[in-house]
């Protein structure tokens, strides 16, 4: 029997990216990585140095603890259960209807399995943020839905916010700003409402009362987008048109504006690093220069 399931990128700091002066064993929230991916989060008092909390992501996976029969295991030990006949009605809980991969009519969910995703925000913050996804297949091995679960830790390890079960795309990154307010996700849609499937979107809540801020499909990128916290608060997004340049999208939650600019492709290529509120390129008489965010021509309201 063979699957078509979703992974998800293990997030990594972009190439170029500004890095704090403050090295990763010092940060309080650090990622245990063993065998590839992430298997566990750990939370440090910085001040001692000690242990204070540590969470393994697997053993508190809500999707993973099933009392179905397991087919078959993954290569970082997630299940991938059969549904049995008496829970295959609940169709609620198991697809998004809305969020259909193909126009399948056939929507009886048969067997499901989870990923799990994390934020990585380079510079040592004190939030997390965790995504655990379901993806459930129809009987016939095609995707009918995917429901996430986002868990929110302070730099203690204690879970401040839950997100439970929100029908959602494709599973993908996710972002957490410094101060614990806003949780943005990137994903794929499965069908938007132009019945386009496939397309990259980010959506931003609220973490205090769960309410979505913001959201954008970005018809222009061909993949999920990697987000980045610039300038304390605000959110970055690289969408990458290869030989068409490059477009940065800055999204200020708390200042309500969106900033863009487009990039052409030799631009980009004198990028020399992406700093905390702007860009430093390297220029034609060898000197550089700085774009800063706030700067950029194309400014809109996001609210």
């Amino acid at each position: 029997m063979k699957f078509l399931f979703f992974t998800l990128p293990f997030l990594i700091p972009l190439l170029g990216i500004s890095q704090s002066s403050l090295s990763k064993d010092k940060w309080p929230i650090r990622y245990v990585r063993p065998n590839g991916y992430c298997e566990k989060i750990e939370f440090y008092d910085t001040l001692s140095n000690r242990l204070i909390k540590s969470v393994n992501l697997v053993d508190n996976d809500p999707y993973n603890k099933f009392p179905y029969k397991i087919i078959k295991h993954s290569s970082n030990y997630l299940n991938y259960y059969e549904l049995p006949d008496s829970v295959r009605s609940k169709t609620d809980y198991w697809v998004t209807k809305n969020h259909l991969q193909t126009k399948t009519k056939n929507v009886t969910p048969g067997f499901v399995t989870s990923t799990i995703g994390y934020s990585n925000d380079p510079s040592g913050g004190g939030y997390a943020a965790v995504a655990y996804n379901l993806v459930t297949y129809n009987t016939e091995n095609i995707t009918v839905g995917i429901h996430s679960t986002y868990l929110i830790f302070n730099s203690k390890g204690d879970v401040i916010r839950t997100f439970e079960h929100l029908p959602s795309g494709a599973a993908g990154y996710v972002e957490i700003s410094k101060d614990g307010k806003y949780l943005l996700i990137s994903s794929k849609t499965l069908v938007d409402s132009s019945q386009e499937i496939g397309k990259p979107m980010i959506e931003i809540y609220d973490i205090n009362d769960k309410k979505k801020v913001y959201s954008e499909i970005i018809p222009e990128a061909d993949d999920m987008l990697f987000p980045q916290i610039v300038n304390h608060n605000m959110f970055k997004i690289d969408v990458n048109l290869f030989e068409n340049g490059d477009i940065i999208k800055v999204f200020d939650i708390i200042n309500n504006i969106k900033y863009e600019k487009r990039y052409t492709q030799k631009e980009f290529q004198s990028l020399i690093r992406i700093e905390s509120n702007g860009i430093l390129f390297k220029g034609e008489n060898g000197h550089s220069y700085f774009d800063k965010f706030t700067d950029y021509p194309k400014q809109t309201l996001i609210k």
